[in-house]
């Protein structure tokens, strides 16, 4: 790259649109991750109870 060349931006990732593999992982991959964390980890019970309220959030789309 040259000096005083900007990089573009990506286009951003949108979970929005239907069917798209972004949703899937935004709605179901992501709270599966957690869960496995949760299970496979010996988390204290406050940081269960944080991953747990993330993902609710997450399947409730209210992040």
């Amino acid at each position: 790259m040259q000096p005083n060349q900007t990089l573009q931006l990506p286009e951003p990732i949108m979970f929005s649109e239907e069917g798209s593999f972004a949703q899937f992982t935004f709605f179901n991959r992501f709270p599966a991750i957690i869960q496995q964390a949760i299970r496979n980890n010996n988390f204290r019970t406050e940081v269960v109870s944080n991953l747990e309220n993330l993902s609710h959030e997450l399947n409730q789309g209210t992040i």
